[in-house]
């Protein structure tokens, strides 16, 4: 798998990453604009649009972060700390996508579609060329 993911250029890791972020703040954007319904994510638990306002905020929080690392990534390739902080994100992402293919019907054909750019993208950033 490590030899699969070598394949993949670093550089392209990035520009995966940064399709990751675009595609998630377009769906946070979307539900805010309340043209997903709330039902369709979530797991469709949750019980008010103020909710789920505030659940798709904190995901925009951490998304947010995680464009910072990957502008950081682009520039300090050989860190340590990049590995070790890609290996983080890809960790949250793998279990984002299995709570996704828990999930309503548009969570499991679209949301993991997404979180598997994220995740090919950091786990291609955690190994060392």
């Amino acid at each position: 798998m490590i030899n699969n993911l070598k394949r993949i250029k670093y550089s392209n890791a990035i520009i995966l990453g940064d399709l990751f972020v675009i595609l998630t703040i377009l769906v946070h954007s979307l539900i805010f604009a309340h043209i997903i319904p709330r039902n369709w994510v979530s797991g469709g638990l949750v019980t008010s649009i103020e909710i789920q306002n505030q659940i798709s905020l904190i995901n925009l929080g951490v998304i947010s972060l995680d464009f910072l690392f990957i502008q950081c990534a682009n520039h300090s390739r050989d860190s340590n700390t990049v590995r070790l902080v890609a290996m983080t994100f890809s960790i949250v992402w793998f279990v984002g996508l299995l709570m996704q293919l828990l999930g309503t019907p548009f969570e499991k054909l679209v949301m993991t579609i997404v979180l598997l750019i994220g995740l090919i993208s950091h786990f291609r950033l955690t190994i060392k060329d």
